[in-house]
């Protein structure tokens, strides 16, 4: 494997995880929401 690639894979892991965190903090944010809107 070329290093380019394992370091395309490292910053693609990354995004990957920095995308869940994001799309898990609206998630929470949104039935927030929903939770004082009740």
């Amino acid at each position: 494997m070329f290093k380019i690639i394992n370091n395309e894979n490292a910053a693609s892991l990354a995004i990957a995880e920095i995308t869940m965190l994001a799309i898990g903090i609206i998630i929470a944010a949104v039935l927030a929401a929903y939770a004082l809107g009740m």
